[in-house]
């Protein structure tokens, strides 16, 4: 993993919030698994590699009616793995307790209404432990934006072992499909995404949120220095280097490519804009208890940015719709 890539946060709480407002974990693993374009239907067991908290997991099991869905994260996530078993309603009473006071987090209802959409699949799903050393047996293996989160080298992408061992674990003929993160990988940017050149599709390139960014980095920079180093600088790897790695692992049928998770105007502008900063790694050496007042004043002063551009005559940058999470890159190989 990217060294200065920003820590898991405690159970993937905060991200819960965002999730319940958008779906996008649910929605953008099966968005995933059509452009990738590969026939799963006849795959009945299939491992969800990077589970977190279980809502891809529940994408999984919509998309694919006849499949087992085994939701699989690392040890070190095991708060993660608890709320995902409580929110499918099959969390052991021992389990219920050491997650309560995460559960107590969630957004109001959003416990309630997922456990209604997952009950129709709650017979097909379970929650283990990812160790590579002992991967279940599948026909399939999914992640969303998973390949940097694995056991990486410097540069982000899986070590050979990582992919020797998922290639392992699948049958003969079987698909791995996954997503990662602008931050590892450099799209080409001449690329088009359903259509769209990069400064359409990447809500890094929005004006409003480049406002936001700049104003971060001016008052980061008066308090440490300098501005730290947003993690999607200079991604170590492109599509092809990430499809050679898998094609030297054993598998074939490899494709590099694209997808957009859904767009939007208002959360860019009202949500996305307070999670991203920090999630890039924009506030890196910034207090915790400060990094929240930066981002409010941050976007303030956007705010006030726009207001002169609106009075001098121009469009208001706010209004420009964009993809509201950035492009996501993915790669689909077969055994």
């Amino acid at each position: 993993m990217k060294t200065n890539y920003p820590a898991a946060i405690r159970g993937g709480v905060s991200q819960q919030h965002y999730e319940a407002t958008t779906l996008m974990q649910r929605r953008g693993i099966q968005t995933l698994l059509k452009a990738a374009g590969v026939q799963l239907e006849g795959a009945t067991k299939v491992l969800d590699l990077g589970a977190r908290a279980g809502d891809t997991t529940l994408g999984v099991l919509e998309h694919l009616p006849n499949a087992h869905v085994i939701g699989l994260e690392e040890p070190a996530n095991r708060l993660a793995l608890l709320l995902a078993k409580t929110k499918f309603g099959i969390a052991t009473e021992v389990e219920l307790k050491e997650v309560a006071e995460i559960s107590r987090e969630l957004p109001a209802g959003y416990l309630d209404s997922f456990r209604l959409d997952s009950a129709p699949h709650a017979g097909r799903v379970s929650f283990e432990e990812l160790h590579w050393s002992a991967l279940p047996l599948a026909d399939a293996a999914v992640g969303y934006q998973l390949l940097h989160w694995l056991d990486a080298d410097s540069t982000g992408a899986p070590k050979p072992e990582i992919l020797q061992a998922i290639a392992n674990a699948l049958s003969a003929g079987g698909v791995f499909i996954s997503g990662t993160s602008t931050a590892f990988v450099q799209l080409d940017p001449d690329l088009r995404v359903e259509g769209k050149t990069q400064s359409e599709y990447s809500i890094d390139k929005h004006p409003f949120v480049q406002m936001v960014y700049d104003q971060i980095a001016k008052i980061t920079a008066q308090i440490l220095g300098k501005a730290p180093e947003p993690i999607t600088a200079n991604p170590p790897l492109s599509m092809n280097d990430l499809s050679s790695r898998f094609l030297a692992a054993g598998f074939s049928e490899v494709r590099v490519d694209g997808f957009l998770v859904t767009p939007g105007r208002d959360q860019v502008v009202r949500e996305v804009v307070k999670l991203r900063p920090a999630h890039q790694g924009r506030l890196e050496g910034i207090a915790l208890g400060e990094r929240s007042t930066i981002i409010q004043t941050a976007i303030a002063n956007a705010n006030a940015e726009c207001e002169t551009v609106i009075a001098a005559g121009a469009q208001d940058p706010r209004l420009i719709e964009t993809n509201v999470w950035d492009v996501v890159p993915f790669i689909g190989a077969r055994k």
